[in-house]
């Protein structure tokens, strides 16, 4: 502690640390390979690249049991004038959800394109259906940038600052799956896990890396229950 201080995770490691503004980067193809056990879901965010590749064997050097490439192309182009001169439009989080489960598979997931290639967060783990996700969630980020104003001039000056997404959801599900839940979610307190509000993929912005600040279970009907859940997003 005299001498030293932690000050950021190495390159390679950046995308293992606690937080999604660290990104691990290089250039194409930037490929890692992680041998988590065995899990069924896996989450990619903050991501900088064209396509993304992922590839799991079972065991080192074993028969290829998934593979999936998808294009981080999400540009909608409606006319020839945004075909040539509007920006590329990166997709940022990747989610899938139907990885087999194998005790020694080897996940590998490789970032192609043009310039820098970039990771933010590589989370593998275990999918849990909490139940289904009621329209009116909302979600956003929030903002920890600089915002410093000159008595003086009165000239403001800003400085770009990590964010944190913020998802709020309302999961309705089965009376019968409420103690589950509510066991699961007790047990997951003060944790860093991914929340995925919507598995199709349409709502990005309601997948999130953080932790619920706090949970209420409202038992609505005799065949329906409600859980409300306010997540904080890791920076």
């Amino acid at each position: 502690p005299t001498n030293w201080e932690d000050f950021a995770p190495t390159n390679r490691w950046a995308m293992f640390d606690a937080e999604i503004n660290t990104q691990t980067s290089g250039t194409s193809p930037l490929t890692v390979t992680v041998a988590p056990g065995i899990c069924n879901a896996l989450a990619l965010f903050e991501l900088v690249g064209t396509t993304a590749t992922i590839t799991m064997t079972d065991g080192a050097g074993g028969p290829t049991v998934y593979t999936a490439t998808v294009s981080l192309e999400t540009s909608s182009v409606a006319d020839w004038y945004q075909y040539f001169f509007e920006p590329f439009s990166q997709r940022g989080t990747l989610v899938l959800t139907d990885l087999p489960p194998y005790a020694a598979g080897r996940i590998t997931v490789s970032i192609t394109g043009t310039g820098t290639q970039k990771i933010g967060a590589l989370v593998v783990g275990t999918l849990y259906n909490l139940g289904g996700t009621q329209y009116g969630a909302t979600a956003g980020i929030r903002d920890y940038s600089k915002k410093q104003t000159d008595e003086t001039t009165g000239v403001v000056t800003l400085v770009p600052g990590k964010y944190s997404k913020r998802l709020r959801a309302k999961l309705i599900l089965e009376p019968g799956a409420v103690d589950v839940v509510q066991t699961l979610l007790t047990a997951l307190r003060a944790t860093a896990v991914v929340w995925i509000g919507d598995d199709s993929g349409t709502y990005q912005a309601t997948t999130v890396l953080g932790f619920y600040r706090d949970f209420e279970l409202d038992i609505a009907y005799p065949g329906a229950s409600y859980y409300s859940l306010d997540i904080e997003g890791l920076t």
